[in-house]
């Protein structure tokens, strides 16, 4: 499959690795979506404790997921040098490095979650609620980054429909021991907050060794390159040199909605229960986006390592066209169904109103936010990875918080429109952007990539 990636019919290739992507981060998102959703049959205090957890998850996530990109372009230009032997010791080391990493991460997290959440504005009594949650789950953090490290890798070598079985797996494993232990059946008892967490480090767990098992089958495993210390070094100097400008880029958005969660807590409990819920559907809903962006990192890291230019250019129309169609869908979708979705995880009347108003303000933007991500993850294949931290700083620091603050002054709707505006205003900028440097690839002028 990865051969296709260089030789295949560009739209074809390009959606056919799209689609089990999508599955795959639905059945990933689908952790915390579930979570919330059996977290909101305990009350309306618990599922606003996910709120305050929610931004942090996220941070770590665009963390791990950053580094993860790092990973992708380096196994990607490996393959494409058809090198079997460095890929396998690439990957491999990756692994476990960045596994005995992330562990000291983990513990790093649990140590200091209580003023984290005095930071995004927890009461006390809440942060004590939070922590029967995030103390199970922060100290599993490192299967979380094994199973992206793994699957970034998988991904490289385009085995999408295998880890959309496998995060549909630890979707399914996710759901049953979610409603065993939060609520209890027989003999196991209703751990309500912790049992939640429980029931995701065993989901994660399951997809770590999914992977593993997958991958052991596609590559050799060195024992010897594990103990090289000259390939480790050269392993992850190759991964951190766009891993971490890539990261970088990834938690600037969390940091900003952190902020965001802070301010929006002085609207009271309803206000951040209803930012819970319509940040996990926003989730759901643009895995699409997330899904072109993941599969265009190893497409135009593959082609420019084979000086394919006018494939990374059909390729960045395809997903520019996808991605606005997608826009129109998803827009109908939100005017017509989004009140009956929203009482799926509540019956407050504000909580739903005011989740249902997030959705129909900010989805205006849903369009070129998704045109940014994958600006983001051309840059990113390219090298650029500078040019993508300058892009997320404007969106999150030049537009969305600081119009955030002034609408905070206002009410609650005017901060769904500040960062409605963030997106639209910073999505231009890197439409002009992608055009700009796909441009420069070529001498011959263009025309634009997509009118708007």
């Amino acid at each position: 499959m990865s051969n296709k990636m260089q030789t295949g019919p560009v739209g074809k290739t390009l959606l056919a690795l799209a689609l089990p992507t999508t599955i795959s981060l639905l059945a990933n998102m689908l952790f915390q979506l579930i979570d919330s959703y059996f977290i909101a049959q305990l009350g309306t205090q618990e599922l606003a404790a996910m709120g305050f957890v929610y931004p942090i998850y996220i941070f770590i996530f665009g963390l791990i997921g950053g580094i993860s990109t790092g990973v992708t372009v380096m196994i990607s230009k490996s393959i494409a040098s058809k090198d079997t032997q460095l890929v396998s010791e690439q990957a491999f080391t990756s692994i476990v490095y960045l596994l005995l990493i992330a562990f000291i991460f983990s513990l790093l997290v649990w140590v200091i979650q209580s003023p984290v959440f005095s930071l995004v504005g927890a009461s006390s009594a809440m942060t004590l609620l939070l922590r029967e949650y995030t103390d199970t789950l922060f100290l599993g953090l490192f299967l979380f980054a094994g199973c992206l490290v793994t699957n970034a890798i998988l991904m490289s070598h385009g085995k999408m429909f295998a880890t959309s079985v496998i995060w549909g797996i630890g979707g399914i494993t996710n759901v049953v021991f979610d409603y065993l232990l939060i609520f209890g059946a027989g003999d196991i008892p209703a751990l309500g907050l912790q049992g939640a967490a429980i029931a995701t480090l065993i989901s994660w767990f399951v997809v770590l060794f999914c992977m593993l098992v997958v991958l052991l089958r596609s590559l050799s495993f060195s024992k010897q390159a594990i103990g090289n210390i000259d390939i480790a070094v050269s392993t992850l100097t190759k991964v951190f040199k766009v891993g971490i400008p890539a990261a970088s880029t990834q938690v600037l958005n969390p940091i900003a909605m952190i902020l965001i969660t802070k301010m929006v807590s002085s609207f009271g409990d309803t206000t951040i229960a209803a930012l819970s819920i319509a940040i996990r559907i926003e989730s759901v809903s643009l895995a699409l986006y997330s899904a072109l962006s993941i599969v265009f990192t190893p497409f135009v890291a593959q082609n420019l390592a084979s000086s394919n230019a006018t494939r990374i250019e059909h390729g960045a129309k395809v997903m520019q066209t996808t991605i606005w169609l997608w826009w129109l869908v998803l827009f109908a979708l939100i005017l017509l169904f989004s009140t009956p979705i929203i009482s799926l995880f509540t019956t407050n009347n504000e909580v739903i109103a005011t989740t249902k108003s997030y959705m129909l303000i900010v989805g205006l933007s849903y369009g070129l936010y998704g045109v940014l991500q994958i600006t983001s993850s051309y840059l990113n294949a390219k090298q650029l990875a500078k040019k993508a931290l300058k892009m997320a700083i404007i969106r999150s620091y030049l537009f969305m918080v600081p119009l955030t603050i002034i609408a905070s002054f206002f009410n609650v709707q005017a901060i769904w429109w500040a960062i409605a505006t963030a997106n639209i205003l910073t999505g231009l900028y890197a439409w002009w952007l992608l055009n700009e440097n796909i441009n420069q690839g070529d001498e011959t002028p263009k025309q634009p990539l997509l009118s708007l």
